[in-house]
């Protein structure tokens, strides 16, 4: 009654002592739970037939969190992929300059007719596109480590605000959620390095404030704060106006290179991830407690904080 996928793999371990447990997730965006199990004692019942069915042994149960173990498989594979994809990078971006510049020139000619001034805005644009994923793929081969410190995230958000609406130079309506009418601020700390968590909500409201737009004519957000009840984790949430995901985009999301936009890289969310879970966040898309499924209108991302009393692996002292 606690918790059935865990009842699950205990009477299938009862009928094999040696059958692997596969991990699971008792929440869809939870962690991965690898479980086992093993007696403390050998049974004194076997030897008593008159106390034959019984069972008086005592099991111990371990559970194992493995977002940990994922995470360390993950650096290094990326620490072996990086040294490939640098070189690689550095061999595409020579002969790629030479075609956009090229391209550049072409555009600047009085010469062109339309058909090859389309043209030669098409070679320009995926110059651009290709470029792109050339920086993110750099980016991935010498990102650096992160340095936590703990702050406040709602008077951090404030300042990020401002800054995020300077350079997104286009009309845009952000809200936050609940209202902070007046200082001081509810304060939630959390424990991240704040110029890589700046790179993760960039990418989000980017892509939220797009797809607001495309869904409704209006690029709209909305942001939330706070604690989870159950943990007291800090959280942050994005939520968008636009289509929403569906559950085959889902499943892809976080995957490199993948895109539902003819003009992305498919690299965005992946580094945002990575970014997160570097710093031992977890980026996730909120889902509906009652049915596991994302809500009807337009889609959350949501940042859960590690505990801000979490030592981290890679954490300095700050004064």
């Amino acid at each position: 009654t606690i918790c059935p996928l865990l009842h699950e793999h205990f009477t299938s371990w009862l009928t094999d002592h040696n059958m692997p447990s596969k991990p699971f997730k008792i929440k869809s965006n939870g962690p991965t739970i690898q479980c086992n199990f093993t007696e403390l004692r050998e049974s004194e019942l076997n030897n008593n037939p008159a106390l034959s069915g019984k069972i008086n042994n005592q099991i111990l149960v371990f559970l194992e969190d493995t977002t940990k173990l994922a995470q360390q498989a993950q650096h290094l594979k990326l620490a072996s992929l990086a040294t490939l994809t640098a070189g690689i990078a550095h061999e595409i971006r020579n002969p790629l300059g030479a075609i956009s510049h090229a391209a550049q020139l072409l555009l600047e000619s009085p010469d062109l007719n339309n058909a090859d001034l389309k043209l030669a805005t098409i070679i320009q644009q995926h110059s651009i596109r290709m470029n792109n994923i050339i920086e993110n793929v750099l980016y991935l081969s010498r990102r650096k480590k992160p340095i936590p410190t703990l702050f406040d995230l709602n008077r951090w958000l404030d300042t990020f605000l401002n800054s995020f609406k300077e350079s997104y130079s286009k009309p845009c309506d952000i809200r936050i959620e609940p209202p902070r009418l007046e200082p001081p601020h509810d304060v939630v700390t959390i424990n991240m390095d704040s110029s890589q968590l700046s790179q993760v909500l960039t990418n989000l409201m980017e892509n939220g404030l797009r797809y607001s737009k495309q869904e409704t004519g209006d690029a709209t957000l909305t942001l939330r704060t706070g604690r989870k009840q159950e943990s007291e984790l800090p959280y942050i949430q994005i939520h968008d106006d636009g289509p929403g995901i569906s559950a085959e985009q889902r499943t892809h999301l976080f995957e490199p290179f993948y895109t539902s936009e003819p003009k992305g890289t498919g690299l965005g969310l992946y580094l945002a991830r990575e970014l997160c879970e570097i710093n031992h966040a977890r980026l996730d898309i909120k889902l509906d407690m009652d049915t596991s499924e994302a809500p009807t209108a337009g889609c959350c991302f949501e940042i859960i904080f590690p505990h801000p009393k979490k030592k981290l692996q890679h954490e300095e002292q700050v004064s």
